[in-house]
């Protein structure tokens, strides 16, 4: 699910990497249009998104990746059931965020 506008925005200001919708009177002056969203040293919420979908990325692989070594695992050994294999591999992806 990809976050909404909103959501990138509160991440990013979560991140030290302050965005905020500029104000109308400063897009009109600079030509900007209205509601776009800017941040310290030019950042833009477009910016901030591309980041964010390269790290997302990232991490999903990772994930798939632990996934393909319990679904190796299990297809070696028949007495692992698939869903203990699914459990022990979710655990796994939990655990990154600790790491």
């Amino acid at each position: 699910m990809t976050p909404s506008r909103d959501e990138v925005i509160r991440m990013a200001n979560e991140a030290a990497m302050p965005l905020r919708v500029l104000s109308d009177e400063y897009c009109d002056a600079v030509g900007l249009p209205r509601g776009t969203v800017g941040g310290i040293n030019g950042v833009t919420i477009g910016d901030v998104e591309r980041f964010g979908a390269l790290v997302a990325a990232a991490e999903r692989e990772a994930c798939a990746q632990i996934c393909d070594v319990y679904a190796a695992g299990a297809d070696e050994c028949e007495y692992v059931p698939k869903i203990d294999s699914a459990k022990y591999c979710a655990e796994d992806i939990r655990a990154r965020s600790a790491a």
